[in-house]
């Protein structure tokens, strides 16, 4: 395992507690929303997951976009503690209350969308500065894999207590979570750049003018919007096990076991990564048009098998999108050496994911007004088939990168300076 220090491992500490209470918010929450009408799961049921999820993402880009400015100013720890605090508060509330605020869903999704914005804010900027260009994928491939053995283990968990048990019950877990979550942030010593202030008008005009750099920068945006879509995924899968299954124990088992083969797979590519002999196209290529196959064999013959096939399809190109897409983001930034614009890149990025998860769950509202299983399986198509150019974007920022890398080594071997910027990575940071 890659060598971290205390500030890099408190912070993938609290990102995997950070995922296992999101497991409990959308589990429960969605579980609970669908309950409102049971016998209308793909009408009014799909039409209130959209309108939950909407409101959601809409709320938390305008939180984010504004905190932005004050995570600039101010300890970026403090405004991730305060949103681990406000998800806790969140999460209690569901667990005693869940169908009652189930009812008021846009209420609902903005609570979700202002505490999902307070955490976001301040970790996509401090996950940045703690980590150079060296470390970032290292930390991103760990943080993936620790974050999936909890998607192994919860969702089992997960499922039994929603079908065995009170939502009341798991409260005492949550605040358990939560205070070891609010614990762990203060081994996080804050640093950030030289001179940073977060401008995005700035870094708008930065952009235009710099042609290279925006050329660079851009399959990162557009991939994002596509990943913005494939946030709709585990809602899907979520929605069509309950209609299949009617029980939501089946989900967390399979969603566990492919969990443990995806991430089993994720470190076979890791390893093979660097060898020149496999075709990274070819593994893009097929990732890409993987869900999708599966995905018209489902509509054709929707039954147990199918869905089982098309959830392991969904979770496997989830994994390998969250590491890839997420290394990539990160290094983009830093390859072209502006580490200034760190929290504005990062800010575009959220943007860009906010632009297809508004797209994605419109088309949710859309097609929940038909209230029919013909028109949910063309809502299954039109979102599965973002997938091939997803990845085809991926395949870019991935050659970007090298391009990068190549040009380094040959700068080093010819015993060049690799960067002249003067905030280079050994000094673009101060405490």
């Amino acid at each position: 395992m890659a060598t971290f220090d205390k500030n890099q491992k408190s912070l993938i500490l609290v990102n995997v507690l950070k995922v296992i209470l999101d497991l409990f918010t959308s589990t429960f929450l969605t579980s609970h929303i669908l309950s409102i009408t049971p016998d209308d799961l793909l009408g009014s049921g799909l039409l209130n997951i959209g309108l939950f999820y909407l409101t959601q993402y809409t709320v938390f880009y305008a939180i984010y976009f504004l905190l932005s400015f004050f995570v600039d100013k101010s300890n970026r720890v403090s405004l991730l503690r305060i949103g681990v605090i406000i998800n806790g508060m969140l999460l209690v509330l569901l667990a005693f209350f869940g169908e009652q605020i189930a009812s008021w869903i846009v209420a609902a999704g903005a609570i979700c969308g202002i505490s999902t914005a307070f955490y976001y804010a301040s970790y996509n900027v401090m996950k940045n500065e703690l980590n150079g260009r060296k470390s970032i994928k290292d930390y991103n491939l760990w943080s993936t894999i620790l974050n999936n053995v909890a998607k192994m283990i919860i969702p089992t968990i997960l499922g039994y207590l929603i079908d065995a048990t009170t939502y009341s019950y798991v409260a005492i877990y949550i605040i358990i979570i939560a205070t070891i979550q609010l614990i762990a942030t203060f081994f996080i010593k804050s640093i950030k750049p030289k001179n940073s202030d977060f401008d995005p008008v700035e870094y708008i005009k930065f952009l235009h003018n710099d042609k290279d750099s925006w050329n660079k920068l851009k399959p990162t945006y557009y991939n994002s919007i596509l990943a913005g879509i494939k946030t709709t995924f585990s809602v899907i899968v979520i929605i069509l096990t309950i209609y299949t299954f009617k029980t939501d124990l089946s989900l967390g088992i399979f969603t566990s076991i492919f969990s443990l083969v995806s991430m089993l797979l994720l470190l076979l590519y890791k390893r093979t990564d660097k060898n020149p002999k496999i075709s990274k196209k070819l593994i893009y290529t097929f990732l890409g048009l993987l869900p999708l196959v599966v995905c018209i064999v489902m509509v054709i013959w929707l039954n147990q098998i199918t869905l089982v096939l098309f959830n392991f399809t969904l979770t496997l190109v989830v994994m390998f999108t969250d590491y890839i897409g997420g290394s990539e983001r990160d290094t983009v930034i830093k390859n072209i050496n502006k580490y200034e614009y760190i929290a504005e890149h990062q800010a575009m990025v959220e943007f860009s994911l906010t632009v297809g998860r508004i797209i994605a769950f419109g088309v949710f509202i859309l097609f929940g007004l038909f209230a029919s299983l013909t028109a949910f399986k063309i809502l299954l198509i039109l979102v599965v088939i973002s997938n091939p150019f997803k990845f085809m974007f991926m395949y870019q920022q991935r050659t970007i990168r090298k391009e990068f890398e190549e040009k380094n080594k040959q700068l080093a071997l010819e015993g060049k300076v690799i960067s002249t910027n003067p905030n280079a990575e050994e000094e673009h940071i101060e405490e």
